[in-house]
């Protein structure tokens, strides 16, 4: 990473990372997860790493912004001669708001380099009290042509989460999490039919000391 002084600074970023879209992270020093297990959104809707460079600025304390080429999904080599391109804009109307629009595009096939992937991500958090957490994320992906239930169709994807942390103590919260995918075109599952997957998540948690915490979990799944 590099900070250019430019402005507030303009961030470059060279190697490998973990993706910008989603609402939930790969957990690790910079980030966790409410909820123990992973959303469906996370699994199967959006790509986890990118490798390339990507390049981050804030333009004012309500809008910042970034951009990256990659080598596409999870790929540490490219599989083809095309690279693919990201972007994020992070919109903060207000402070309890914040709003993340991104989208990812590019052909991801292996030795195809005019099947295009495009994927568009939403994600909103709202902090209405030093207590509550609510946020929403919701995915629109399409592949050109791909589609395995009618081929030769593109495939498409879409799904839509919610969130809700609530900290009763300084010592005890509990996490929701509700949320629906449809694969219509059986590319993402990889069944060749088109499938739909709902899930709701409680996660309560107690915190010992700000490095220990313990968790439980209840989650229900349906396809």
């Amino acid at each position: 990473s590099y900070i250019a002084p430019l402005g507030s600074g303009l961030r470059f970023d060279v190697g490998k990372f973990v993706t910008h879209m989603g609402y939930e992270v790969i957990e690790g020093y910079d980030g966790y997860n409410d909820n123990y297990s992973r959303s469906i959104l996370f699994g199967y809707a959006i790509p986890f790493t990118h490798t390339g460079v990507k390049a981050s600025y804030a333009f004012s304390s309500k809008v910042a912004g970034m951009v990256e080429v990659v080598n596409g999904w999870d790929l540490l080599r490219d599989n083809n001669r095309s690279k693919s391109v990201g972007a994020q804009l992070t919109l903060t109307p207000v402070a309890p708001l914040q709003v993340l629009l991104n989208w990812i595009g590019g052909p991801e096939l292996a030795n195809d380099n005019h099947t295009n992937r495009n994927v568009f991500d939403l994600v909103a958090i709202l902090k209405p009290t030093n207590t509550l957490t609510l946020g929403v994320n919701g995915d629109y992906g399409k592949e050109n042509g791909t589609s395995l239930v009618n081929p030769g169709s593109d495939a498409t994807w879409k799904g839509i989460a919610g969130y809700a942390t609530l900290a009763l103590t300084n010592k005890f919260s509990v996490a929701l999490r509700g949320e629906t995918f449809h694969d219509e075109d059986g590319v993402r599952l990889g069944t060749g039919t088109r499938a739909t997957l709902s899930e709701g998540t409680f996660t309560p948690t107690c915190k010992f000391t700000d490095h220990v915490l313990l968790r439980g979990e209840a989650r229900f799944d349906k396809a």
